[in-house]
């Protein structure tokens, strides 16, 4: 029962094999933010950056300061929760695709987000995010890993809205969007406001984008080789799942979360 099993039933199409270079709790990871992430960029993603001899990578010190990227407009994608499981790979896999990067994160995580590859970082607890980014230039897609119905987290895109010229992909919700995404999803009827997408993983037939992740992983280009972070590792138990929801609830992991099946051993 539930959703954390030691054993599971995948056609065969959803099954890929393991990264060569990943140990088993590194793979375990990979699949669903992977996947995510990939499926979002393969709908929505735009044209790669071709950056001009003026790209900057760092922003000025003054408050009233603007994203000035000076790059061509096509290429450019906006990452909210950066440092987070999916938007790490967000970061990873926009580079991959040659797309230049802006990150959100906090400033402690700042020099982990750079080690991923992105272009330009803005620190939430250093400056006003919002404010920043409505004086800056607008992105061709915003990837929003943090916007949820919780109160807990920001509602940025309530507010950023007018920053994308392309989509504005989000994965948490009320109801409505909810709604909206199963009529898309069944019926083809795009409910959306214009430039706004709810995104819905789609696994069957996934074993495709396994692959492809599985490629990236094992690759010796660093340039585009994907990382794989594991922020904590739990035990396959009542308590040690508990524990990895209270620990996914902090808002604080860096990368990813992963149930252990091997520290279950010895355990009742």
């Amino acid at each position: 029962e539930g959703a954390f099993s030691e054993y599971a039933l995948a056609w065969t199409d959803s099954i890929a094999l393991k990264p060569e270079t990943l140990s088993f709790v590194e793979a375990a990871a990979v699949p669903l933010t992977g996947i995510t992430v990939m499926q979002a960029f393969d709908d929505h993603a735009p044209p790669p950056w071709q950056p001009s001899e003026t790209a900057e990578s760092s922003l000025s010190t003054t408050r009233s300061r603007r994203i000035s990227q000076h790059v061509q407009h096509a290429g450019t994608v906006l990452v909210l929760g950066a440092s987070g499981g999916t938007g790490y790979m967000a970061v990873q896999l926009a580079k991959a695709r040659n797309l230049h990067v802006t990150a959100v994160c906090s400033s402690k995580n700042e020099a982990f987000v750079k080690a991923l590859g992105a272009d330009v970082i803005l620190a939430y607890d250093q400056v006003d995010v919002v404010e920043v980014l409505l004086a800056g230039e607008k992105f061709d897609m915003v990837f929003d890993s943090v916007t949820s119905v919780d109160a807990a987290d920001t509602n940025y895109q309530a507010k950023l809205q007018s920053v994308v010229t392309g989509t504005y992909v989000h994965f948490g919700g009320p109801v409505i969007d909810w709604g909206r995404a199963h009529v898309w999803r069944y019926l083809g009827l795009d409910l959306f406001p214009k430039g706004t997408r709810l995104f819905w993983i789609r696994f069957p037939g996934s074993g495709g984008v396994l692959s492809r992740l599985a490629e990236l992983c094992d690759t010796p280009d660093e340039t585009v080789s994907l990382k794989v972070n594991v922020s904590k590792t739990f035990p396959l138990t009542t308590s040690g799942v508990q524990a990895a929801f209270a620990e996914q609830m902090t808002r604080r992991a860096v990368g990813k979360i992963v149930i252990d099946l091997d520290l279950s051993k010895g355990d009742s």
